[in-house]
């Protein structure tokens, strides 16, 4: 084990502290990385899937790791892209990313129709929340929402 944090370190001008070894060593099962920012969290991780792919031999296109922004994960992809540029990509994406992606598969395949709102459609009148929001706020009070209650009520969903 000490083999790969040597060799990282000689590549890659890296050291990781005793705690960041241990996480990146931790393969089997869940693990909780809770540190403060700056303390080299996303280094851990990438680190620790760098090891999971050469030293546990586990197949790239097997890893999906999840964060809460786009800036994040395109953070972590060119990151990982830098210090493990000889392996396949692995797949980083935002948690919304995947929950939409297992929702629509899912759809398809029970063959159920969806809209996409927000962000989907390009036609003139593609579906917003906001669009959505007026809709059901006038079906259920019989009367149209202020903009403040109609902020209100999205806040309060």
């Amino acid at each position: 084990m000490t083999d790969f944090f040597t060799r990282k370190k000689k590549e890659l001008h890296i050291e990781l502290n005793d705690v960041q070894k241990k996480a990146v060593l931790h393969s089997e099962g869940p693990m909780l990385l809770l540190a403060c920012p700056g303390s080299g969290k996303t280094t851990t991780m990438i680190m620790r899937i760098g090891y999971l792919i050469e030293e546990k031999n586990v197949n790239p296109n097997r890893i999906k790791a999840i964060t809460f922004s786009r800036a994040s994960a395109l953070d972590m992809t060119e990151r990982f892209k830098r210090f493990f540029p000889q392996h396949p990509p692995v797949d980083f994406s935002t948690i919304h990313s995947l929950a939409f992606t297992i929702t629509r598969i899912y759809l398809q395949k029970t063959g159920v129709s969806f809209d996409l709102i927000e962000g989907g459609g390009k036609e003139k009148h593609a579906l917003t929340k906001s669009m959505l929001l007026k809709r059901l706020y006038k079906e259920a009070l019989r009367e149209d929402g202020t903009e403040d209650e109609l902020t209100a009520l999205s806040t309060f969903i």
